[in-house]
């Protein structure tokens, strides 16, 4: 993976969910030329859901995108709850240059459902 990626431009993303066994996790993915690349998947289960608790996970994946894979990174989309957007604009508050964004497929949802 690193071989494809590196020095490419590439946007990040996470979501979180329960499995069947109702473990909450998050599971973050960057996108790189159109083709999407599984990072990591992390048992949050034991820990506060909040904007804080996302952003040091995001933080931990961005250092790992930018650091070890030489990805250029310009971009992170969530969903659209209200955790993940006050993690976005955190994200912001410590990555000044970062474009934030929430997914147009949670946005749609969360239209069509009302």
């Amino acid at each position: 993976m690193k071989m494809k990626v590196s020095g490419k431009f590439g946007t990040g993303q996470c979501d979180g969910w329960k499995n069947i066994a109702k473990t909450s996790l998050i599971v973050s993915m960057i996108n790189v030329e159109y083709v999407p690349w599984l990072l990591n998947v992390f048992d949050i289960s034991a820990l506060e859901k909040t904007a804080d608790t996302l952003l040091e996970y995001v933080l931990k994946e961005i250092k790992y995108i930018t650091e070890e894979l030489h990805v250029v990174l310009v971009a992170w989309c969530t969903d659209a709850s209200g955790e993940s957007r006050k993690m976005r604009r955190l994200l912001r508050e410590h990555l000044g240059w970062i474009i934030t964004v929430d997914c147009w497929s949670h946005q749609i949802n969360l239209i069509v459902g009302d």
